[in-house]
């Protein structure tokens, strides 16, 4: 047989998609126990695993792509794609629970006292600290094209600085959000309200975390295999996704926050 040159490579078989997908199911099944028995050791484990388990991954990807050359101009703009595909099908993701937050929303029902939020829910300032965690999230969203824009230029030191603090603000923001759920008056189970709020919120919450460690592997990853600006293809990855992130909360902030007040 003839063999025909090809830009793709064959790596070697890996051990992380089974994990992380087993882990993503136990997630699931972790979230159930919660909301049945009050269970809240489970879900942190198996997020605290999804979370070194991912780090793991990616910092293998790193090595394989930069350290053993498996990465070719077909491969990167494979994974762009791929990338364009993702943030695309968590839009949708988003744009169904919009959806139904929208259909309470516009048509009260007499189970809410034809009222939105209803009358037995007392909403958050949208003044406090919501305000305070949209000035995070936009601060990150600058500094993280900050942190872009010197790794043009070439200021490697100058472009981890900005990466860092971006995770920094990312953290804060997070930790905000965990003091704003626990000084909440109701609960996921207070109403479609409160289904609908800490589904959106939750989730959104979820993906700074994950946008987070994203750039904390992308900022390990930085510091050792990136020679080059060419080299850093999961910077302007997680950059897209962060990006993406902001704008989800612009839409919350105004949407569930400002409007209900």
């Amino acid at each position: 047989m003839i063999s025909k040159a090809h830009c793709f490579f064959l790596l070697a078989p890996s051990p992380w998609p089974l994990v992380v997908s087993v882990g993503a199911f136990n997630l699931l099944f972790s979230s159930l126990l919660l909301l049945k028995f009050g269970t809240a050791y489970m879900i942190y484990f198996n997020i605290l695993n999804i979370s070194v388990v991912s780090y793991l991954w990616w910092v293998g990807y790193g090595g394989e792509f930069n350290l053993q050359g498996m990465n070719s101009s077909t491969l990167e703009t494979g994974v762009k794609t791929a990338m364009i595909f993702f943030i695309s099908s968590e839009i949708f993701f988003f744009f169904s629970f919009f959806w139904s937050y929208f259909h309470f929303f516009l048509s009260p029902t007499l189970e809410t006292g034809m009222l939105w939020p209803p009358f037995s829910v007392e909403m958050f300032d949208c003044l406090n600290v919501p305000l305070t965690n949209t000035l995070i999230l936009m601060s990150s969203g600058v500094t993280v094209t900050m942190s872009h824009h010197f790794l043009l230029e070439g200021e490697f030191k100058l472009s981890s600085f900005f990466l860092a603090l971006t995770i920094f603000l990312g953290v804060m923001f997070t930790y905000f959000q965990y003091e704003e759920y626990q000084s909440s008056f109701f609960t996921l189970s207070d109403s479609s309200f409160g289904t609908s709020f800490f589904m959106l919120t939750g989730f959104h919450g979820i993906h700074v975390i994950i946008g987070s460690l994203f750039l904390v592997t992308t900022l390990v990853r930085f510091n050792k295999f990136c020679s080059s600006k060419s080299e850093c293809l999961s910077f302007e990855l997680a950059s897209w996704y962060w990006h993406f992130v902001d704008v989800v909360w612009i839409f919350l902030y105004f949407i569930i926050y400002y409007l209900n007040n």
